[in-house]
């Protein structure tokens, strides 16, 4: 009881955020045909009003679109259809986590080159601590049920903790993404630092439930 009284205090000033333990995967199963991903794994929604399975503390810019049709649409064979991430607006998008993370994969199909970039800053600032090439290769190892018929695995090694990926391309819509997995680099009270002030609130309330748990005894 005594635990839950405090948990219910952690919660109510803000301390307490319900993270993921271990690694995850954005499969962009759920997004609407058309709509771009944007706040979808951030607690939010696509662009269509449709909200995630989970909050992963996860947020796309504006040219990450889906698609979900699979053959109809151009592509097969993706690790977890039907949906996957693609770039039809933009040659450059950016995926950010505040609360970072220490690895980082993803599936893709390509008919053009183009980089993936991590970085240990937000909106891909800050030190580049990894990075991934795209190559040509939609149609490698002789698949033919689609113009994008073969995916490979990216595991990009990072020289430190991430907040933000950049995925580039050199032309639009010739690019798919599926699988995007991270292991989050903070699992339990992530959010930042409070303020000396909401410490010392905190305090006051965390000894008033000790002062009449004592009172009780």
């Amino acid at each position: 009881m005594k635990v839950n009284r405090i948990c219910a205090a952690l919660l109510t000033a803000g301390l307490v955020y319900s993270a993921p333990s271990s690694a995850f995967v954005l499969s962009f199963e759920g997004v609407d045909d058309g709509a771009t991903v944007m706040n979808f794994y951030n607690g939010g929604t696509d662009s269509n009003g449709n909200s995630g399975p989970n909050n992963y503390g996860v947020a796309f810019g504006a040219g990450a679109f889906v698609l979900t049709g699979g053959i109809s649409q151009g592509y097969s064979n993706n690790p977890s259809p039907t949906s996957i991430m693609y770039m039809p607006a933009d040659l450059i998008i950016v995926m950010n986590m505040a609360n970072g993370f220490t690895t980082f994969s993803f599936f893709y199909t390509s008919a053009t080159t183009g980089t993936v970039k991590v970085y240990d800053d937000l909106d891909g600032s800050g030190v580049e601590i990894g990075s991934s090439s795209l190559i040509v290769q939609n149609t490698e190892g002789g698949c033919t049920d689609s113009d994008f018929c073969h995916w490979t695995k990216v595991e990009t090694t990072l020289l430190g903790t991430g907040k933000s990926v950049t995925f580039t391309v050199d032309d639009l819509s010739l690019t798919g993404f599926d699988d995007i997995a991270l292991t989050p680099a903070c699992v339990a009270n992530c959010n930042n630092v409070p303020e000396p002030t909401t410490l010392a609130v905190l305090g006051l309330g965390l000894a008033g439930l000790w002062f009449g748990r004592r009172q009780r005894i």
